[in-house]
Order: C-alpha cells, then sequence, then structure tokens
C-alpha cells in the first residue's frame, strides 16, 4: 500500500488522504491541489513546504487510531459508498417508496394467483385486489396483464443493481471485520469492487 495526501501549494492547504496499492488508483484531486506520497499510515501525515519550497510530509501528532476505530471507519465508509450507488438506481421520499412498495406487492400477488381465479374477479374485486395496477389500466386501457408486467419491468429494472450494490458491500465489510491486522483491513477495503 502506498499513502498520499492531497496539497495546494500556493494555500498550504491540505486535502483528503488515500491509500492505494498503485498511484494509478488515485481518483483526479481538488482543483489546485495535488497527491503527495506520505508515509502510511497516510492518515498520520499532513503536507508542508520543505525549505527549498518543495511538498514534504508532515506528521500529524494525533493518536494513531485503535484497531476497533479503523473498522468502524472503513464499514461507515462502505455503508456511504453503498449508498449513494443504490440512490442511482433506487428513488428516494417516502410516498414513492411506498408506492413502488405496493406495485410490488400487487405483481406478488397478480403472479400467484391462478389464472382461472384472475379471470373470475370481477372489475370491482380487481380495483380492491390490484388498485395501482387498476388506476393505470384506468389511464392507459392496457389490460391488467400488460400493466402487472410494466410494474414487474421496472422494479427488476432497480432492484438488480441494488441487490447488487448490497451484496457488494456486505462481502466487503465482511472481510473488512474478518481481517486481524490494520494493514489487513485497508487492504479488504480497497479491494472492494462496486463495478463487478
Amino acid at each position: 500500500m502506498l499513502g498520499f495526501v492531497q496539497f495546494n501549494k500556493q494555500t498550504n492547504d491540505v486535502g483528503p488522504w488515500a491509500e492505494v496499492v498503485s498511484a494509478s488508483q488515485l481518483p483526479p484531486s481538488a482543483a489546485g491541489y495535488e497527491w503527495i506520497p506520505v508515509p502510511l499510515p497516510a492518515a498520520s501525515y499532513s503536507v508542508a513546504l520543505a525549505k527549498d519550497g518543495s511538498p514534504a510530509p508532515a506528521r500529524i501528532l494525533t493518536p494513531a487510531l485503535t484497531l476497533g476505530q479503523l473498522e468502524a471507519s472503513l464499514l461507515d465508509q462502505v455503508d456511504d459508498k453503498r449508498e449513494a450507488l443504490m440512490m442511482t438506481v433506487m428513488t428516494s421520499g417516502g410516498a414513492k417508496k411506498t408506492e413502488y412498495a405496493e406495485k410490488a406487492g400487487e405483481v406478488r400477488d397478480y403472479r400467484n394467483t391462478l389464472g382461472s381465479i384472475l379471470a373470475a374477479l370481477s372489475t370491482i374485486d380487481q380495483r380492491k385486489r390490484f388498485p395501482w395496477a387498476m388506476a393505470e389500466v384506468d389511464q392507459t386501457k392496457d389490460t391488467l396483464a400488460v400493466v402487472i408486467a410494466r410494474f414487474e419491468a421496472g422494479a427488476t429494472a432497480s432492484r438488480t443493481p441494488a441487490a447488487k450494490y448490497a451484496a457488494i458491500a456486505q462481502v466487503g465489510k465482511r472481510a473488512i471485520r474478518t481481517a486481524s491486522t490494520a494493514a489487513a483491513k485497508r487492504a479488504a477495503f480497497a479491494a472492494i469492487n462496486w463495478k463487478a
């Protein structure tokens, strides 16, 4: 692992730190900043200007994280990343979440009901059993089966990547928890591949 800290020479301001296997894994630095190599653990270092004006690592005199604090920090970072990625494919907002949950329930009910029973339902019974789908039937004039299929396709489109992100996070968190050293915990965190 290699340690890096972002540093702005003009303002002497220090930005975030990173620990990566290779410098090619570093994200782009903030505008006006550059990545400066520092000893590990990177969180224990800042950057200052040396006498010749070049950036140089400067040890931060703060207590090092305990193994438990490091683990908690890494787990929080995994949770934050998972949440951010999941929200790119899921809907925020209470009413919308309730709507989607109820539509998913209607899809399950429809798929688990024999066709002969569905065919025997009166329009009134269909409205009671499938209120969301029947409201869309009224608006689109599509059949109940077509509307249910549309609900199902929409749910699948968002559930599949969301489930993938949740699984990647769970596997990564398990690896972080089972690692027994700070270096191993950091390596487990760095090994999480969100694009897998």
